[in-house]
C-alpha cells in the first residue's frame, strides 16, 4: 500500500513539473485564436490550473480507494479460503483402497520368508542368548557374537563369489575386531571367553603365546577324517566285491553238479 502512495505522489510532482516548463501549453495557432478569450480568464480558470487540480484530486480519489481497499483486505484476509468451498466433491474409492490393501496382504502372505528377515531374527537371538542384560548391545560378550556371526555369513558369501574385494575387506575387520574382543574379554573372565570358544567354535590364542596344533586345527574336523573315511569305503567296496564273487562260484559250483 505504501508503495502505491509513492507511486501516485510521483506522479503527482512529474506533473506538475511538467506543467510549470510549460509542457501542457497551447500551440500557437489555437493560442491565437483563443487569445481574447484568455484574456478574460482568471488564474484559477487558466487550463495549466484546471489540469493540475484534476490530476491532484485524481491522485486524492487513487489514494483514498487505495486506503478503503486495503481497509476491506485487512476485514477479509480469510476470503482466500473461500476456494475449497467451491471446489468440487471427490468421492473417495473405499471400494478400491480395500481391494488393494487385500492384495497388499496377499501377496506378503505367500511372498515367503526372505533372507533378510532369517538374517535378522538370527542376530537378535544371538543377542539375547550373550548379553548381561535387557538392551545390552555393547558389552564385549555381544560384540564378539555378533562378529562371529558376520565372519560365518562374509566366509559363505565369498565362497560363492570370490571376486568380492569389498566383502573381503569387511571379512578381515571383523576378524580383528573379534580377536580385539576375545582379548579383552579373556583378561577379565577366562571363563566366559573360553564358554564363548567352545559354543561359537572360535579360535583363539592369547597374544604372546604360540599356537597347540589341536587348538589351531580343531575348527578343521575333515583334514584327517576324510582321507580314512575314504580308505573305509574302498574297503567295504572290496569286501563286498569279494564276498559277491565267492557266492557267484558256489552258486555255478553248485549247477554244475546238479
Amino acid at each position: 500500500m505504501a508503495v502505491s502512495r509513492y507511486i501516485c505522489i510521483l506522479v503527482v510532482a512529474v506533473i506538475v513539473c511538467l506543467t510549470q516548463s510549460n509542457a501542457f501549453r497551447i500551440p500557437t495557432s489555437c493560442r491565437q485564436m483563443s487569445y481574447s478569450r484568455t484574456l478574460h480568464m482568471s488564474d484559477a480558470e487558466r487550463p495549466e490550473g484546471a489540469l493540475v487540480d484534476k490530476a491532484l484530486d485524481s491522485a486524492l480519489d487513487f489514494l483514498q480507494d487505495g486506503e478503503a481497499d486495503g481497509e476491506e483486505e485487512e476485514a477479509d484476509e480469510f476470503d482466500m479460503f473461500d476456494i475449497f468451498d467451491e471446489s468440487p466433491d471427490i468421492d473417495t474409492p473405499h471400494d478400491l483402497i480395500k481391494s488393494l490393501e487385500e492384495k497388499d496382504a496377499q501377496f506378503a502372505a505367500t511372498r515367503g520368508v526372505l533372507s533378510a528377515d532369517v538374517h535378522k531374527k538370527e542376530l537378535a537371538d544371538l543377542i539375547k542368548k550373550w548379553q548381561m542384560h535387557e538392551g545390552d548391545v555393547g558389552s564385549a560378550e555381544v560384540q564378539i557374537a555378533i562378529a562371529d556371526w558376520k565372519i560365518k555369513y562374509l566366509t559363505t558369501h565369498l565362497l560363492n563369489n570370490k571376486g568380492d574385494k569389498s566383502a573381503l575387506r569387511g571379512l578381515q575387520a571383523y576378524v580383528v575386531r573379534r580377536r580385539k574382543f576375545m582379548t579383552y574379554l579373556h583378561d577379565r573372565n577366562p571363563e566366559k571367553a573360553e564358554l564363548m570358544m567352545k559354543e561359537l567354535g572360535i579360535r583363539w590364542r592369547q597374544p604372546g603365546k604360540i599356537w597347540n596344533k589341536d587348538t589351531k586345527y580343531a575348527a578343521y574336523k575333515n583334514t584327517k577324517s576324510k582321507w580314512e573315511k575314504l580308505r573305509r569305503i574302498a574297503k567295504e567296496e572290496a569286501k563286498a566285491a569279494k564276498i559277491a564273487k565267492a557266492e557267484r562260484m558256489a552258486k555255478r559250483e553248485a549247477d554244475m553238479n546238479a
